[in-house]
């Protein structure tokens, strides 16, 4: 079966939420949210105590509709770009989220080397930047520069909300498309 849109992959860079034995609940709820095919979604705010460990490979369940989604966690960098060169080779849909502290190096670079990916011939985007920091003021001074690129969110529930509305924008406007 041919598959109707575009993959997507949502790639989490942090120091903490990256490591497979932090925030699993957290990541846990992200994957689930974000998989337009999963009936049931872990709820933030309920903590489950079954949740002790993140495995990338729980994010790639095979879906019903044929929709691929991937939540990549990363505490490396340099691993982050390899992930999103590999993915923007591949015609992926990037929604990156990334912590503050890594941010200012990272958000930079991708600005300066694929302009392109925010906003193509078409004026769209190939490529989305989320900021996740509980403490946003101190963001600030290197935010000023990217701000045309990068949304800064300080809770997981508004960072949840808006991701899961702008993949669902995402899907729909592609489904104007084939229509």
């Amino acid at each position: 079966m041919k598959q109707l849109f575009p993959d997507i992959v949502t790639i989490w860079l942090d120091a903490h939420i990256g490591d497979p034995h932090y925030h699993a609940h957290l990541k846990a709820a992200f994957a689930s949210n974000i998989d337009p095919t999963n009936p049931k979604p872990v709820e933030l705010s309920k903590q489950d105590r079954n949740y002790t460990a993140w495995n990338e490979l729980d994010s790639r369940i095979p879906h019903q509709i044929g929709i691929p989604c991937e939540l990549k966690t990363f505490v490396d960098i340099n691993q982050c770009l390899q992930c999103i060169r590999d993915s923007m080779t591949r015609d992926k849909r990037i929604f990156l989220i990334v912590s503050d502290s890594m941010g200012q190096y990272i958000v930079p670079r991708i600005i300066e080397e694929y302009p392109q990916a925010f906003h193509n011939e078409n004026g769209e985007a190939s490529i989305s930047i989320y900021i996740f920091n509980f403490y946003l003021i101190s963001s600030m001074e290197w935010l000023f520069d990217c701000m045309d690129y990068a949304l800064a969110f300080s809770h997981e529930t508004d960072l949840l909300w808006r991701l899961v509305h702008d993949i669902a924008r995402y899907y729909a406007e592609n489904g104007k498309k084939i229509a």
